[in-house]
């Protein structure tokens, strides 16, 4: 059991690395709370601003699912809007924020182990600007969010 944690560790700590640069990077972070709750959260857009704190507002029109638009409001930055490119109900999606001269891909897979729950940020700019269009300070940002999510799931699972 402790090796089994301790290789599910490793494998987190080099997933996270995988992608280490400015334009393309993930976080992994586990949590006791089910799947449930962090699907709950990730899909319900109005709960964005709780958990992450780069964000002022977000919102969708109509229902989660491929295809849906959405507009999320930065706490720094324009309105963007978003379209929801991939969906693996309780699984996994992917989004695709509008950029200039690019796009920002945002993938968010959940994954059980040995009781926990794994959940996983994916973010990548594309485009001739992807260098200067914000990655370093999402990259920063992003354990810190994740944290967040993991807290309010923990607290709503009690």
């Amino acid at each position: 059991m402790k090796a089994t944690f301790m290789i599910i560790s490793l494998m987190s700590f080099f997933i996270s690395f995988a992608q280490d640069s400015n334009s393309h990077f993930s976080y992994t972070e586990s949590t006791t709370a089910s799947p449930a709750i962090i699907w709950k959260l990730w899909t319900n857009t109005d709960l964005w601003p709780s958990w992450d704190s780069g964000l002022k507002k977000a919102s969708l029109e109509g229902p989660f699912k491929i295809g849906a638009k959405g507009r999320i409001t930065p706490d720094k930055g324009p309105k963007t809007t978003f379209l929801i490119r991939e969906l693996s109900e309780n699984s996994r999606y992917k989004l695709e924020f509008k950029i200039p001269l690019g796009k920002l891909l945002l993938e968010r897979r959940l994954k059980v182990e040995n009781e926990k729950t794994y959940f996983t940020h994916e973010i990548q700019f594309t485009g001739p600007f992807k260098k200067v269009m914000g990655g370093k300070r999402y990259k920063k940002m992003l354990p810190k969010v994740m944290r967040q999510l993991k807290e309010l799931a923990e607290k709503e699972s009690l």
